[in-house]
């Protein structure tokens, strides 16, 4: 399926410019739970473990692309928050990219494409899922 796509510059010809309207005070956990992702680098996977509000751990899940994981865990009822999707395609996005070109992984903070995977024996990802 194409999209319609405006001739000319997408940010000129539009009815309404939205501003940026974000507060970090607002944020609020979803009550479904929380996702903790991982690459596996030597599986060439992302791994994704989903965890209650208390932090028991419910279910986890290996891909090789975002895509198949986020319909998965949609499926599966795992998110109840708009923000909380939006996070986790972000996330499994960067993840994707860390495993893609053997880059370092960490939840929650900025790729650094300087920085390289370092291989570890203490490597055991989501408890080898």
């Amino acid at each position: 399926m194409r999209l319609h796509h405006p001739k000319g510059s997408i940010i000129q010809h539009w009815p309404r410019t939205l501003q940026i309207k974000y507060d970090p005070s607002e944020w609020e956990m979803d009550e479904k739970g929380y996702f903790l992702i991982e690459v596996d680098h030597k599986g060439r996977r992302l791994l994704v473990g989903f965890l209650s509000t208390s932090g028991e751990p419910i279910w986890k899940v290996a891909g090789d692309h975002p895509i198949p994981l986020y319909y998965t865990i949609i499926k599966e009822g795992a998110i109840s928050r708009m923000e909380h999707a939006c996070y986790l395609g972000e996330e499994l996005e960067k993840a994707y990219l860390a495993l893609k070109y053997g880059l370092r992984y960490v939840q929650d903070e900025e790729i650094d494409f300087a920085r390289k995977h370092v291989p570890s024996e203490k490597d055991d990802p989501l408890g080898s899922l």
